[in-house]
């Protein structure tokens, strides 16, 4: 029987896929019986005006300025989206096959786990992330309103660096029927220091990090190409990240494989915006330099002990930023072309994952902390 119930991101993304994947294994790894809930719409007797009407929401929301993305790349995001339906429909299945879903229909707003004790977990990924609107109710639980459902969460990421006054009272308030509050990066601490919360939270690695290269090859596709080359990884849209390969390209004759959010057309660049979650790790495991402005690049490359850089995303920059700290990697975040050169220098990987270990150890002892409470 199912015993804890994880809300979190899974979908259209590699890192959100691979983090849920991950979490689930490593909860079973103790013993128990792991799910993600998803959210399902039942719109039987809801009427065609309001059909219509909601369709026409989501379309104008779809071109709505981020903070990362302006009305410009929305409409060539818009335009470009079936160039991206391949991969969305590989990350798709492979959630299909390999995460457990406990479906709930949020209209009835009842949470009925079939267990008497459920542990329910909120996390991990940018659950938490307010950039660019508040947390969606799902993601703090709402529908868990049963008194006795203790809620918890687990390395949920707030995303950006800095955060105002008027944000720290919302997190504090949204957050107050938490029992046991993980965040994802060590930075978000401070702020909470001298709140109601300060006893009840505490940092946690990414699940992705709770499990090692060696798990993560026997995940990974057969090698997808039989030339060497630079892998670039680009969740931000940024032209400064193909400079930077287009350096090691010069010294080196290595190829360019890119994968974005964007679809990019650039001369003598391969793109592979079609790769599924398996091909993806492929893609970071078997490149010569890895050059990435994802957390999730940034943690693959480490896993996998590759020469990397991961470069600085403006605001949202603190998620690699703490990681990279805590295995002693913080001199490959960098912000411009000219600090390229460091992604040549060697890495002492036995050093990253003693203290990756050390890390591991300390989020499993919490979340094993979570699963056996009486």
């Amino acid at each position: 029987m199912i015993d804890v119930y994880v809300a979190t991101f899974y979908s259209r993304n590699y890192g959100s896929a691979l983090q849920a994947y991950a979490l689930q294994e490593v909860i079973k790894q103790t013993g128990h019986t792991p799910c993600v809930i998803r959210e399902v719409n039942h719109d039987e007797g809801r009427s065609k005006l309001y059909l219509l009407i909601r369709s026409i929401k989501r379309f104008i929301w779809q071109f709505k300025p981020e903070h990362h993305y302006g009305l410009i790349k929305k409409i060539k995001l818009y335009r470009d989206r079936s160039v991206f339906e391949d991969k969305n429909q590989k990350i798709e299945k492979f959630c299909e096959d390999n995460i457990r879903f406990f479906d709930i229909d949020l209209s009835t707003d009842v949470f009925s786990p079939g267990n008497i004790n459920p542990c329910i977990i909120a996390g991990s990924d940018q659950i938490w992330n307010i950039i660019d609107r508040k947390i969606t109710p799902f993601y703090l639980l709402s529908f868990a309103n049963d008194e006795k459902i203790k809620k918890n969460s687990y390395a949920a990421s707030v995303g950006i660096e800095k955060l105002s006054k008027e944000q720290v009272e919302y997190y504090t308030n949204a957050l107050e029927d938490f029992e046991h509050i993980s965040f994802r990066e060590k930075s978000t601490l401070r702020y909470f220091v001298g709140t109601q919360l300060e006893k009840r939270i505490r940092q946690d690695m990414d699940p992705t990090l709770l499990l090692d290269g060696e798990f993560w090859s026997k995940i990974a596709a057969n090698r997808l190409v039989d030339f060497k080359y630079i892998y670039v990884y680009m969740l931000r849209p940024n032209d400064v990240l193909i400079a930077m390969a287009r350096v090691l390209q010069e010294k080196y004759g290595y190829k360019i494989i890119v994968s974005s959010l964007m679809n990019y057309k650039i001369k003598d660049v391969i793109t592979r915006n079609d790769a599924g979650v398996e091909e993806f790790l492929s893609l970071i495991k078997n490149a010569e330099f890895v050059v990435t402005n994802s957390f999730h690049g940034t943690c693959f490359s480490t896993q996998f002990h590759k020469p990397f850089v991961s470069v600085r995303v403006q605001s949202t920059g603190t998620r690699a930023k703490d990681f990279l700290e805590e295995v002693g990697l913080e001199d490959r975040l960098i912000s411009d072309i000219s600090d390229i050169s460091i992604i040549e220098e060697d890495i002492d990987y036995i050093k990253v994952d003693h203290l990756l270990n050390k890390k591991r150890e300390k989020s499993k002892d919490y979340l094993q902390g979570l699963l056996n409470r009486e």
